[in-house]
C-alpha cells in the first residue's frame, strides 16, 4: 500500500536516479502508477500512447485521502520528481468552508525556463468537480508558509474544467514554493470544494 509518508518514495532532485522500482524518477514506484488497482502496466491516463511509468513527465498515484487515483503530466522536455500525495498541512488553520476530498499533492517540475512559464495538468477522478484551488507555501509577500488560494488571475494559478485542473507557473512567481526563476518549480497544492452556503 502507497504510504505517502514513507521517504523512500521520493525521488533526489539534484540527481535523478533511475532504477528498476522508479524507472521514471518521479518518486512513484511503477507498480502505483499501473491505474488504480495496479494491475494495468499500460494505464495512459493523459492519452499520449505511452504508458504513465515510463515518463518522466507524467505521473499517476493514489491519494492520500480516500480511495481516488489522480495523474499529474507536466509539458514535454520537463520533468517530474519528488511526486507525493500527502496529507493537509496545518489543518488547524485551513481556510473556512472548504473541504478537500484529495488530499494535497507535493511534486518539483525540472528543465523549465529559468523565469517562464510553464504548466502542470491534474487528472481527477471522472465525476470529480472542484471549485477553488489552494496552496500551502511561501510567497513574495510572506515568506512563511501560509494558505492562499491559487487560482488563474491571467499569468498564474489553477483553470478547473471538470475534472481536470490546469496549474499555470511562471517560474520564481506565486506556486512556485522556492520563489526562484532557477529553472525548478516547487509545488505543494490541492483541489478543494469551496461550501458556497457557508
Amino acid at each position: 500500500m502507497y504510504d505517502p509518508n514513507d521517504t523512500n518514495n521520493i525521488a533526489i532532485q539534484e540527481t535523478r536516479v533511475y532504477t528498476a522500482a522508479d524507472p521514471d524518477s518521479d518518486g512513484v514506484s511503477p507498480a502505483q502508477e499501473s491505474g488504480p488497482t495496479g494491475t494495468d502496466p499500460n494505464y495512459n491516463r493523459n492519452l499520449d500512447g505511452t504508458p504513465d511509468r515510463l515518463e518522466n513527465n507524467v505521473t499517476s498515484l493514489p491519494t492520500s485521502v480516500g480511495s481516488a487515483y489522480v495523474t499529474l503530466a507536466s509539458p514535454s522536455g520537463t520533468a517530474l520528481s519528488n511526486v507525493q500525495a500527502d496529507r493537509i498541512p496545518s489543518p488547524g488553520n485551513a481556510p473556512p468552508g472548504v473541504n478537500f476530498p484529495y488530499g494535497f499533492f507535493d511534486f518539483t517540475v525540472n528543465g523549465a525556463t529559468p523565469g517562464g512559464a510553464t504548466t502542470v495538468t491534474r487528472y481527477l477522478p471522472p465525476g470529480a468537480a472542484p471549485n477553488t484551488y489552494y496552496e500551502y507555501g511561501a510567497t513574495s509577500g510572506n515568506a512563511a508558509p501560509h494558505w492562499y488560494e491559487f487560482l488563474y488571475d491571467g499569468q498564474t494559478g489553477a483553470f478547473i474544467v471538470d475534472n481536470v485542473v490546469t496549474l499555470n507557473f511562471v517560474d520564481g512567481l506565486r506556486g512556485d514554493d522556492d520563489l526562484t526563476a532557477n529553472g525548478t518549480i516547487v509545488d505543494q497544492g490541492g483541489p478543494w470544494v469551496l461550501n458556497t452556503n457557508y
